[in-house]
């Protein structure tokens, strides 16, 4: 019944009236298990006939007023077993329209499906192989098998070659158990779970969000007609469908790691999850555990979300290229971290960084110069803008000894003396630059700008970026003023109780980080410094 039932039409052919008989009223039961009755059977069998016009007759005929009916779109004659075509489809298609090839395929096709009825035809007498392997016009138009097929097409089957068969054959006992001894191998077949959007046909991971979130909120109003949703997105909706990204994400990419974990298996050694400590958190999201579960930092920060190098990965880059104001490889890599562990992220981040459009307008190579030892002020430790450089437009006429400031100018037209914050002046402007381009904006957007840049200037590496998650955060100069980045949200941790006891304890936590930040910016920064090669330039 498997292979006979198209549809609802059950259609089947055997051998005598007694098999016919069997499978009437085998077919009848089974189905009838499913309150599905089979009715208008049709049969050439005189006796089968006569059973079930008997079972039949209180019921409503619903058959032919002929011998004949529709088996699949074609007529069944079945006191002649005969399947029959009406011409009348013919004359009217040819009254209709002038006859077209599609019009008299589509006319055949009634007629006959060439579907898995098909004859192998030797490669030497393949008119279809002469193209490929060559033939002139003059040939080709003097070549009968070319217009009309293999000489033997048009001659009785019993005169066309013989079909090999390809299934295999065994001549006796021996060989068979031979072949029933070999190897079996089991080949799986991980269906990869296809995406409600195609994520490439968006360049942003903001529109790609927002796009998911309607799509979301459409399917949610479709459902609850009672309770529809309206107005802006929100960060809810924007964070679920950042979730359901990563999900497909890490299902697409670590789909075995995933099933393993879930069974409390290892991965395999070749992964390339082998070397992390992987979980599975509440939100069924694949997460590293580090070493830092019982620290005050994020979540994310603790147990960072892993991410492989695809395409969803290049727009989180992006994305976080752009916060960070079109900075440098170090400055996005720090700002990924906050949340997401990509594999062999800074080769990635460097690929994306060097095809930012942005960042090629506004960035080009410069010219070297040889390396001074640093000054005095820039090793000694201080507090911040006990030492500030500005950057003056024009003679500024000044009052010696005024606000108690000791003032040093550099030599005019030499602005390598103050080659440090004549670079925090280059990062400010190529943030400006790549931010703002042309645009004209008020005092007050101007500012919110410049306080943006500020942040970011002052969240920017001043140590290496370690490729190990166990390995503390790098420094920035941020760490020395507020104690963390300011471009990282704070954690939403607010104890109302004993706000005294919890802000003198803050107080004192914060006193400690400045010093082990300072500590480390001797050992990590200022030694770092001796190491400087001359480029190539």
């Amino acid at each position: 019944m498997n292979e006979n039932f198209y549809v609802d039409d059950f259609i089947c052919s055997v051998d005598s009236d007694e098999e016919a008989r069997q499978v009437y009223h085998e077919a009848k039961l089974i189905l009838s298990e499913a309150s599905m009755n089979l009715t208008k059977w049709k049969t050439n069998s005189n006796a089968l006939k006569e059973e079930i016009e008997t079972v039949t007759s209180k019921e409503v005929k619903l058959g032919f007023p002929d011998s004949s009916s529709k088996v699949l779109g074609l007529k069944y004659n079945s006191s002649k077993d005969l399947f029959t075509f009406s011409p009348e489809t013919i004359v009217e298609a040819s009254h209709s329209n002038e006859p077209t090839k599609r019009t008299v395929l589509q006319i055949s096709s009634k007629l006959f499906d060439p579907i898995a009825n098909w004859y192998h035809c030797p490669g030497n007498q393949n008119p279809a192989d002469k193209i490929t392997r060559g033939c002139s016009v003059k040939q080709l138009s003097q070549d009968n098998s070319w217009k009309f097929g293999p000489p033997w097409l048009s001659d009785f089957k019993s005169s066309w070659p013989v079909q090999e068969n390809s299934s295999i054959c065994c001549d006796s006992e021996e060989s068979c158990s031979m072949c029933c001894e070999s190897d079996i191998v089991p080949v799986f077949n991980c269906a990869v779970n296809k995406s409600i959007l195609n994520i490439e046909n968006f360049s942003t991971l903001r529109r790609l969000l927002r796009v998911t979130s309607l799509v979301f909120r459409f399917i949610y109003n479709a459902r609850n007609s009672n309770n529809r949703k309206s107005g802006p997105i929100t960060s809810s909706e924007t964070s679920k469908a950042l979730i359901y990204f990563i999900k497909m994400s890490q299902e697409n990419s670590f789909s075995s790691e995933i099933n393993k974990i879930k069974l409390n298996k290892s991965v395999n050694k070749n992964s390339k999850l082998c070397n992390f400590n992987v979980r599975i958190d509440d939100d069924n999201i694949l997460r590293i555990k580090s070493r830092l579960s019982n620290s005050s930092l994020d979540v994310y920060e603790k147990h960072p979300i892993i991410l492989s190098n695809d395409y969803f990965a290049s727009l989180i880059v992006y994305d976080c290229h752009e916060k960070v104001l079109h900075n440098g490889v170090n400055e996005t890599l720090i700002q990924v971290r906050c949340k997401f562990w990509i594999l062999k992220a800074r080769q990635f981040i460097k690929s994306i960084v060097y095809n930012c459009r942005v960042c090629k307008k506004f960035h080009a190579k410069s010219g070297g110069q040889n390396i001074v030892p640093l000054p005095n002020d820039r090793i000694e430790k201080s507090q911040p803008f006990e030492i500030a450089g500005v950057d003056f437009a024009g003679p500024l006429y000044l009052k010696e000894e005024k606000f108690q400031l000791e003032w040093k100018f550099i030599v005019e037209g030499a602005p390598w003396w103050g080659g440090f914050w004549e670079r925090l002046v280059r990062s400010v402007k190529n943030c400006l630059k790549c931010v703002l381009g042309k645009t004209s904006l008020m005092y007050e957007e101007l500012n919110t700008v410049l306080i943006e840049v500020e942040a970011v200037i002052n969240s920017r590496p001043l140590t290496y970026v370690y490729n190990d998650v166990n390995e503390p955060d790098p420094l920035t100069p941020s760490h020395f003023t507020v104690g963390s980045r300011l471009t990282t949200l704070p954690s939403p941790k607010l104890n109302a109780n004993s706000i005294n006891v919890e802000l003198t304890k803050k107080w004192k936590y914060r006193q400690l980080l400045l010093d082990h930040f300072w500590k480390r910016f001797f050992k990590e920064y200022l030694l770092e410094l001796r190491s400087v090669m001359f480029t190539k330039q």
